[in-house]
């Protein structure tokens, strides 16, 4: 894999990281987003984690519909399981 461009970021007291304009573009990372550190051989990836509206889209409400009520089932669950404890 080429390497199209780097940049350098600095790791705050709090262990916080800015990162670079043009990375979080090229990422489509947005504020209140989760990303995920994967470790490669080569390093780590950076994953942006998608909410199910950005990864259904608009067109795919069904499929929405369908991973919230599963959501909703196993939040019920382990409310339910935690009752029996």
């Amino acid at each position: 894999m080429e390497n199209k461009f780097s940049m350098i970021a600095t790791i705050t007291s709090k262990g916080m990281v800015i990162i670079p304009k043009k990375v979080r573009e090229k990422l489509g990372l947005k504020k209140g987003m989760k990303i995920k550190f994967i470790e490669t051989e080569k390093g780590f990836l950076i994953v942006p984690i998608k909410t199910l509206e950005q990864s259904f889209g608009d067109g795919e409400k069904a499929m929405l519909e369908i991973a919230k009520e599963i959501a909703s089932s196993r939040k019920k669950e382990r409310i339910h399981d935690n009752k029996e404890i």
